[in-house]
């Protein structure tokens, strides 16, 4: 496969996912190869899947009840460098690089979860590299006269070429902007304002912070114990409407439900994003925990979930885009085996964007 559009195209395809949804991921993935593809890294693993015992760093001791696992999204070689790279999507202000999204990152238990397992594992790394995208704030809209006579007399939009159906489609529903259309605005805009859709920023953390890590990795394990023993699965009412949803739970927890319901079902696994064991401590496991003592032992103890289920947008955003970015690097990846690691050359230069037909 030589080219990444044709790598990102079939990623987003093959999801079936909603065509605006599909028509964002692809223009987002589009500019952020304008504005990456020709960095000299070398991609050395993608979506890397781990389970490590989890040891108390006073004793010395594993725990005979949890393991600690989780999935790096990639490993990089960049400037002589080691490091691992976490792809986030944000919805708020991530250009300035004092933005309180990345003053919340500094203390981000991830990066020091993901550097132990490392270092536990024999590798240790130099750090973590946040590599953030973007959510577009601009929707589909309905496209002026002006821009309706470039595409009917140039056949172009945006400055990018367009089918012929897709016009007619366009034209079949008052010239009010198609999900693909909306892509080639969405990715003008990114090739216009790269630095405001896609920043990476490195997150260190020094030996001293990851050691305290572990000792709270301890510490959570033994509060989820002690949970599990004496039943306390307490309810947190302050986060029964986090990201301005209800939580899945809200119903059972309410009374307006139960869990023996044919509302509900059980999942094979407490964790099939990773594919993973019930007994095992992962980054969101930690989280949920820390959030919730009941939604945690609906989610990750008795692995309930909705037999309707119907995914939150924001998440299925975020699991297409992270489908199409594990397309891209081992796209990049395959590049780089056939040409050499970490040479430019090995790398697809974007070239004139203004001219990329992308429908």
């Amino acid at each position: 496969m030589n080219s990444p559009y044709i790598a990102i195209s079939e990623a987003v395809d093959s999801a079936q996912a909603d065509p605006l949804a599909a028509a964002k991921v692809r223009a987002l993935l589009y500019g952020y190869h304008a504005r990456w593809g020709t960095t000299p890294l070398s991609v050395l693993t993608i979506e890397e899947t781990f389970e490590l015992p989890l040891v108390n760093p006073d004793t010395g001791r594993s725990s005979r009840t949890f393991t600690q696992g989780g999935r790096f999204d990639l490993t990089v070689e960049f400037d002589g460098k080691h490091w691992l790279m976490e792809h986030k999507s944000a919805s708020e202000e991530i250009a300035d690089p004092a933005a309180s999204y990345w003053r919340r990152l500094a203390i981000d238990s991830q990066v020091s979860m993901y550097a132990l397992a490392n270092w536990q594992d024999g590798r240790k790394l130099d750090g973590t590299i946040y590599d953030v995208i973007r959510k577009p704030s601009i929707r589909p809209k309905q496209i002026t006269k002006a821009d309706i006579k470039t595409l009917l007399n140039d056949r172009t939009y945006c400055g990018f070429q367009v089918a012929d159906a897709e016009i007619s489609e366009s034209a079949g529903i008052d010239y009010c902007e198609t999900p693909a259309l909306y892509g080639l605005r969405l990715y003008r805009d990114t090739l216009d304002d790269p630095h405001r859709y896609y920043q990476r920023k490195p997150v260190p953390r020094l030996d001293g912070e990851i050691l305290e890590w572990a000792g709270e990795l301890w510490q959570v394990a033994n509060d989820i114990r002690q949970t599990q023993l004496s039943g306390g699965h307490y309810r947190n009412s302050g986060a029964c409407m986090n990201f301005g949803r209800p939580c899945d739970f809200l119903g059972i927890c309410s009374g307006y439900d139960t869990p023996d319901s044919d509302k509900w079902r059980q999942r094979e696994s407490a964790h099939p994003e990773v594919n993973l064991q019930s007994d095992v401590l992962t980054h969101s496991r930690i989280r949920c925990y820390q959030t919730c003592k009941r939604m945690h032992h609906y989610r990750y103890e008795l692995r309930l979930e909705r037999a309707d289920d119907e995914t939150a947008e924001a998440l299925v955003f975020g699991q297409l885009l992270h489908r199409a970015l594990e397309a891209y690097f081992t796209w990049m990846k395959g590049r780089q085996d056939e040409y050499g690691s970490s040479s430019p050359a090995a790398i697809e230069v974007a070239g004139d964007q203004s001219q990329t037909v992308v429908v």
